[in-house]
């Protein structure tokens, strides 16, 4: 079995999202895997091929420990579940791993009402949920390089 010992960011590419110009500055982590929804995916199958490629990665000893989840506008409840099923999965590769990581959801500065609100209810139900890892939750509105607005919680 292949082994690597080097520190991986995941980023998550949704139809409609924008790359998130800050990633660059923000991230420490050399090896960045980017795994982008297919024109043909829907959300739920877009969520089963990144909790392969997570459990991929993992299993040949990556240590993910920064994933993007770069969000269209899509507010709906298909969207909602495979964004949460996506946290779960990398969520559970940081326990499993014994170390905390970061799950970032990102969208527009332009993003509606609704998606803001879809985002941020999804990053408050994780951190109830995922409370005991000391893993990080963030939601971040604006792709540019610009410090856009920041929504930070703390699962600990």
């Amino acid at each position: 079995m292949e082994t690597h010992s080097v520190e991986t960011t995941v980023v998550v590419m949704e139809t409609g999202s924008a790359w998130p110009a800050w990633i660059e500055q923000s991230l420490r982590a050399a090896n960045t895997r980017v795994i982008v929804q297919q024109e043909e995916e829907t959300p739920a199958d877009l969520a089963d091929r990144v909790i392969d490629r997570v459990e991929s990665l993992t299993v040949r000893g990556f240590k993910i420990a920064v994933a993007v989840l770069a969000c269209g506008e899509r507010a709906d409840d298909s969207a909602s579940d495979a964004r949460r099923q996506i946290a779960r999965s990398l969520l559970s590769a940081f326990a499993a791993a014994g170390e905390p990581g970061r799950v970032l959801f990102t969208a527009s500065q332009r993003s509606s009402g609704a998606m803001r609100s879809t985002l941020s209810g999804l990053a408050t139900d994780l951190q109830a949920e995922w409370e005991s890892t000391g893993s990080t939750l963030s939601v971040r509105f604006g792709t540019g390089a610009r410090k856009p607005q920041e929504l930070v919680s703390r699962v600990a």
